[in-house]
């Protein structure tokens, strides 16, 4: 989870099998249409705004926050988040707790995207929200050029107060 002490709000997160840092900002642009201000995820934000029903735009329009700063000083509403159950070695390596061996040492894994709003998302936004993430493809950087799916393993929507977690729930 991100460090937002000053942050209270809902993020919709979903759960990968990979490391969210490669594409959370794209897979954030694509489902919300918003993205940092170094138009990073721009291509997707565009397909966004061509694919989404007119309403689902304005709901997103109004309730995307953008208020955190990230790395390299760029307002985004897209965010790493830690996945419960998994651990990260701290080589890269993520493994669940059923593979945890006892000996080696442990760090959250974040395989998990989070999308900022102001307000808790309606039904119809958060079917709206899942089927996008499922129809989202990364960018591939491994030679071919075929955008590759993000293995999706669950959907949560967590209410936080002051930056902290005051309910969670699987959608």
């Amino acid at each position: 989870m991100l460090d937002l002490p000053c942050y209270s709000g809902f993020v919709f997160v979903v759960d990968t099998t990979e490391y969210s840092g490669n594409f959370e900002r794209e897979m954030t642009a694509f489902c919300t249409g918003a993205m940092d201000e170094g138009e990073y995820a721009r291509k997707d934000a565009n397909r966004f705004c061509e694919e989404a029903p007119s309403a689902v735009r304005e709901y997103m329009r109004r309730h995307t926050i953008m208020s955190w700063v990230e790395d390299h000083g760029w307002m985004t509403p897209a965010t790493i988040w830690a996945t419960p159950g998994y651990w990260n070695n701290g080589h890269g390596t993520e493994f669940p707790d059923s593979e945890w061996d006892g000996k080696q040492r442990k760090w959250p894994a974040y395989l998990s995207v989070g999308m900022l709003f102001d307000e808790a998302p309606t039904d119809e936004i958060l079917d709206f929200l899942k089927g996008r993430a499922r129809k989202f493809k990364k960018r591939n950087y491994l030679g071919t050029r075929e955008p590759l799916p993000v293995d999706i393993t669950g959907f949560r929507l967590l209410q936080v107060k002051l930056g902290s977690t005051v309910e969670e729930r699987h959608v």
